[in-house]
């Protein structure tokens, strides 16, 4: 790779991680992710960046999952570790 197709890439990236792109490969899983835990930006705006998240499974924040079946997943699990968490 020469210095020219480096650049490029650099770029490419750094355009996808100012637009709030994910990194990794899968789907926006919302309302998956515990408060402070979430991937990136707030889809309603109320937060730019990842681990800002205030609510447990708030539905305007997200985490990758590999698909559907994995993020059903995670928003039972997000749900059941939220429940545990309020008891105390």
């Amino acid at each position: 790779m020469d210095k020219k197709q480096a650049l490029y890439l650099a770029g490419a990236f750094a355009a996808a991680v100012s637009l709030g792109l994910p990194a990794k490969s899968g789907i926006k899983c919302k309302g998956a992710a515990l408060a402070g835990q979430n991937g990136c930006k707030a889809l309603d705006n109320s937060h730019s960046c990842a681990q800002l998240s205030t609510r447990d499974c708030d539905p305007n924040d997200w985490e990758i999952a590999k698909d559907r079946k994995a993020c059903e997943k995670a928003k039972a699990q997000c749900k059941k570790e939220a429940q545990q968490k309020n008891k105390f």
